[in-house]
């Protein structure tokens, strides 16, 4: 992928009627397997042709309209940093998404949970939703629309500001040209309630720059927050990350 894609996503809250066709899918199903089989911990469900989730939240946070598909994500407690790995992967279903041209949007908890189809086993907790689908073009420059973008992007912050270094940015742009690149796709990420909460920590080290994504405070949404930063980097920047907050990242 690339940032380009990433410009393009936005969260998507009114979708049309149009089913997901077959190759949607089994292309999303397949990178959900994927998921599941290669990371310990992670249950994440696609769940097609189901409102009732979102019934009675249309005129809560968020304005839902029309959402019969979404990618539950389901993790299993006893693994450390589950919601740090579900944010992560999340992300990655999202963009997934919006490479075969459909709409997403990361919901949180304007949702019924007990309406939610997805099989949630002892041990296993639901995270959050991934709402889906073919964005309803003819909704979105609508009033709500309108209104929802003024309040959630009356502010859009410098790459810079989600930088926390004693260098300055100049400096780490010129010996770090991907630095910049993944600057911006934090900027661009998806977060709870649109805090941003994410930050990327560059120091120079005996010679070697220490670079580490991170968040502050005790609300445990912000792991998930994290998680999609830390995706929304290494999409940009190629490397290794290591979980916790302190996340390590060893660029390749």
């Amino acid at each position: 992928m690339s940032l380009s894609l990433q410009q393009q996503r936005h969260s998507v809250r009114s979708y049309s009627s149009e089913p997901l066709s077959a190759e949607s899918i089994n292309a999303l199903k397949s990178a959900i397997t994927d998921i599941n089989t290669h990371e310990a911990g992670m249950h994440i469900q696609l769940i097609t042709d189901d409102p009732a989730p979102f019934r009675g939240f249309t005129r809560s946070y968020g304005f839902f309209s029309g959402v019969r598909n979404y990618i539950a994500v389901v993790a299993d407690t006893s693994f450390r940093h589950y919601r740090e790995r579900a944010g992560f992967f999340g992300m990655q279903l999202s963009m997934r998404a919006l490479e075969l041209g459909l709409g997403s949007c990361f919901v949180s908890g304007t949702y019924s949970t007990s309406n939610v189809s997805a099989r949630v086993r002892v041990g296993q907790k639901l995270i959050y939703l991934i709402a889906l689908g073919h964005e309803d073009a003819s909704r979105r420059q609508g009033l709500i629309s309108r209104l929802m973008l003024s309040h959630m992007h009356r502010h859009h912050p410098a790459p810079e500001e989600f930088l926390i270094s004693e260098m300055p940015a100049s400096t780490l742009y010129a010996e770090l040209p991907q630095l910049q690149e993944a600057l911006t796709a934090v900027s661009l990420a998806p977060s709870a309630m649109n805090k941003r909460p994410a930050r990327l920590h560059v120091e120079k080290c005996g010679g070697e720059y220490a670079i580490s994504a991170t968040v502050s405070g005790s609300d445990p949404a912000q792991e998930i927050d994290l998680g999609i930063a830390m995706w929304a980097i290494s999409d940009v920047w190629p490397g290794e990350w290591e979980w916790g907050n302190p996340a390590r990242f060893l660029p390749l």
